[in-house]
This record gives C-alpha cells, structure tokens and sequence, in this order.
C-alpha cells in the first residue's frame, strides 16, 4: 500500500483510484454509523476522497494512511452533524 500511497501522491491517478477501491467501503461505513443517514455518507464519502485526493502530496505518514483517513472523514461528519439536525 506504501507504494500505491507514494504513486498518487506523485500524481498517478490510478494509484489513487486504487486507494478509494481500497477504502471507499471504510470510508463509507465510518460515515454511515455518525450520520444515520444513506445519502449523507455517500457525499460524505465522495467529499473525503475529493479532499485526500487535494491533500495527499501532505501525507507524510507520520501515522497509518488509515488513519489519516478515518480523521478526514470523521471531521466532515462532524461539521455536516448540525445541518442534519436542523
């Protein structure tokens, strides 16, 4: 997965499209059970990817790609809370 990491921070697009392959599921599972909500965590999802994708060349892997992902994805859930419940 380092390799494929290292492809998309490079530019390679379909190292990246490799990597959402890999944890679109995830990603959309963490936003599902913080949202309660099908068609929130689909945008969500997409939102995430569409962020890694602006911010991967910032990756320094300082800690698991996983885990930097689970951050994006979880911050995006809480800032689209308050909306939901309006």
């Amino acid at each position: 997965m380092d390799e494929i990491i290292k492809r998309a921070q490079q530019g390679e697009t379909a190292a990246f499209e490799q990597l959402v392959i890999a944890h679109a599921p995830y990603v959309y599972n963490v936003a599902l059970r913080t949202l309660q909500n099908e068609r929130e965590a689909e945008d969500i999802t997409q939102e995430t990817f569409v962020r890694v994708w602006r911010g991967i060349g910032r990756f320094r892997a300082d800690s698991h790609f996983k885990t930097w992902l689970y951050r994006i994805v979880v911050n995006l859930c809480y800032n689209r809370l308050p909306k939901l419940k309006q």
